[in-house]
C-alpha cells in the first residue's frame, strides 16, 4: 500500500552526535532484564519477510519528520547541563561543518522524497562519531538489540516497528543513498550503530554470526554531489572503513563555533530559497528509490567505498 505526503519538510541534522533519546534503563542489570522483555514480547511481533517487495510505503509521515535538527537541539541544551554540551559542540569545526552540510541537504529533501524499505545494513556508512552522553545510550540500545537477536535467531530483518520499540527514539530513521553501496545516514546513526554493536556481542557469546542483514528505514536518493559533501564531512569522524576515529580530523579554517554556524545556516536559507528556481530550469530530481532498488547484491566491503574524485 503505498500513501503520500506532499509537504515539504524543512529538516536539519543535529549539531552534536547525541540526536537519539531513549527511554532507556539507568543500570545495567534493569537494561537487561528489560532486554530480555522487550524480544519476549516482540517475538509475536512478525517481521517482514525478505522475500517480498523492497518498498513497504512512500511519504514520510509528518510526526517523523525529524528526532534531530534545531527542535532537538534546543530541547536538548535547555539546561546548565546542556550548555556545556553546546559549547563542546560549536567549539569543533568539524562538527559544525558537518552539522550545516547536513541541514543543507536534508533541507531540499521533501516528505514525499523518502519511501519505507528494507536496506541491506552493511552498506550504510553512519555519518557522524558516537561519544558523549550517547555512549552510554548506544550501548543500552545494543543491549536491548542483542536480546532480540538471541529471541530471533533466524531472523534477516529488522522493522521499523521493532527497532522503535528497541531503541526507544523519536524520529524516523533516514538514509541517503546515491547507489546500491553508497548509503549514509541522515538520521539514527546511533541506532544503526546499536545494531552492529548487537551483531557483534552476539557473535561473541555465542560463537554464530546472526543472519540480520536488512533494516526498514526511510531512504531517499541523493545527487552525486550531495552523496560527495556527506562523505567528504563524516570522513572527520570515520576512517575509510566506517570505523569511528577517535578523534575528529579535518583541514578547516580554524573558526567555529556560533560564527560558522550562523553563517552556514544563512547561507543554507539563501540556497533553499534559490533552489525551486534552479530545479525548473534544469529539471527537479526524482528523489524517490524504485522498487527492487536493493534487490541486487551491493559490491563487497562497499563502505570503503569512496566517491568518485574529480
Amino acid at each position: 500500500m503505498r500513501t503520500s505526503h506532499t509537504d515539504e519538510a524543512g529538516q536539519t541534522s543535529s549539531l552534536s552526535s547525541q540526536t537519539d533519546r531513549p527511554n532507556t534503563p539507568q543500570t545495567a542489570a534493569e537494561s537487561s532484564r528489560a532486554a530480555h522483555q522487550l524480544a519476549d514480547t516482540l517475538l509475536t511481533q512478525a517481521d517482514f519477510d525478505p522475500a517480498t517487495v523492497q518498498i513497504v510505503k512512500t511519504g514520510l509521515p509528518s510526526h517523523e519528520l525529524d528526532s534531530g535538527g534545531l527542535r532537538a537541539m534546543f530541547n536538548k541544551f535547555a539546561s546548565w547541563k546542556g550548555l556545556g554540551q553546546l559549547f563542546e559542540a560549536v567549539s569543533c569545526p568539524a562538527r559544525v561543518k558537518r552539522h550545516n552540510t547536513s541541514a543543507w541537504i536534508t533541507g531540499r529533501i521533501k516528505q514525499r522524497d523518502y519511501v519505507l524499505a528494507r536496506v541491506p545494513i552493511d552498506v550504510i556508512r553512519s555519518q557522524h562519531s558516537i561519544d558523549g552522553i550517547a555512549i552510554e545510550k548506544t550501548a543500552q540500545r545494543a543491549e536491548a538489540v542483542l536480546g532480540w537477536l538471541i529471541q530471533n535467531p533466524e531472523q534477516t530483518t529488522i522493522n521499523k516497528g521493532t527497532l522503535e520499540t528497541l531503541a526507544g527514539s523519536n524520529g524516523a530513521l533516514k538514509v541517503g543513498c546515491h547507489s546500491k553501496s553508497q548509503l549514509v545516514t541522515l538520521d539514527g546513526v546511533g541506532r544503526l550503530e546499536a545494531i552492529r554493536q548487537a551483531k557483534e556481542a552476539y557473535t561473541h557469546q555465542t560463537g554464530r554470526t546472526h543472519p540480520l542483514s536488512h533494516i526498514e528505514c526511510y531512504v531517499t536518493r541523493l545527487k552525486e554531489d550531495e552523496y560527495e559533501s556527506l562523505y567528504r564531512t563524516s570522513s572527520y569522524f570515520r576512517d575509510d572503513e566506517g570505523v569511528q576515529l577517535e578523534k575528529p580530523q579535518h583541514d578547516l579554517a580554524p573558526y567555529s563555533g556560533i560564527p560558522r554556524l550562523l553563517v552556514g545556516t544563512a547561507m543554507n536559507l539563501v540556497k533553499q530559497s534559490i533552489e525551486p528556481g534552479l530545479e525548473r530550469l534544469n529539471g527537479e530530481f526524482d528523489r524517490r528509490v524504485p522498487d527492487g532498488f536493493f534487490q541486487e547484491p551491493a559490491a563487497s566491503n562497499p563502505i570503503s567505498e569512496p566517491p568518485a574524485q574529480r
